[in-house]
């Protein structure tokens, strides 16, 4: 009896036409399977690469181009720690901001973001801010200035055994967008995380070793999102400015 290879090789034999059509279609969708799982792990790779947009570190180099950068506004800076690069990349975030930013802060005292944030509520977005109470009252704080110029600010109550002292900012989140226009997020909008050790305060940026990073990681944004949104409404009957 014939075996199943031997009865193979017969047919190619007496069909070389057909069996070289038929294994040249299996190469090809061989070739297209392998192609589609290179090309699956190489975009998976992409899309987590991407998913910190940058690393910001503040050290005892931040300042060393400070005069530089005061006699020239617009000085070309070579220094990778600069904080006017640093601070310059996160005005440009709130800038950019189409529907919402939600910050949780321990304290404000940087005169160019309270700027940014100003310009945000004349653009029409919702800004809110959480912020430690005992904070509102230290020197530089733009709290009260935020308040006024319509952020939403809120502070626990009671600070005297727990710190607010979360520093992040999510802007346009998609949740965000959903909860203030009723629909999905739109390509041209992108959800941003920024997060780190550094308190936007002149200190942080200027004499601490500190890191702020921002991410475009839609998971990591709704943890953040979903932590702010329930801070937020455990506040209601907290301490409020406004």
């Amino acid at each position: 009896m014939e075996t199943f290879s031997s009865l193979t090789q017969n047919w190619i034999k007496g069909h070389p036409i057909w069996a070289a059509m038929i294994l040249g279609s299996g190469a090809v969708f061989a070739s297209e399977i392998i192609w589609s799982g290179i090309k699956y792990v190489r975009d998976k790779f992409r899309i987590a690469k991407n998913h910190v947009l940058a690393v910001l570190v503040f050290n005892e180099k931040s300042v060393i181009c400070a005069d530089k950068h005061k006699i020239n506004r617009n000085y070309q800076c070579s220094n990778k720690y600069c904080k006017e690069k640093h601070l310059r990349i996160l005005v440009n975030l709130i800038d950019r901001a189409e529907y919402s930013i939600d910050i949780a802060m321990y304290t404000v005292t940087i005169f160019a973001i309270t700027d940014a944030l100003k310009h945000a509520i004349a653009r029409g977005l919702n800004v809110r801010l959480i912020y430690d109470k005992e904070m509102m009252v230290c020197s530089g704080s733009q709290i009260e200035i935020l308040d006024k110029h319509g952020v939403q600010v809120r502070a626990p109550a009671n600070t005297a055994t727990a710190l607010m002292h979360h520093k992040f900012c999510v802007l346009d989140s998609s949740s965000r967008i959903k909860e203030l226009t009723g629909k999905q997020q739109t390509n041209n909008s992108r959800s941003i995380l920024v997060s780190g050790s550094a308190n936007w305060t002149q200190q942080a940026f200027s004499g601490n070793w500190e890191n702020t990073v921002i991410y475009a990681d839609k998971a990591v944004i709704a943890c953040f999102q979903n932590e702010f949104d329930r801070i937020w409404k455990s506040l209601d009957n907290s301490y409020i400015t406004s």
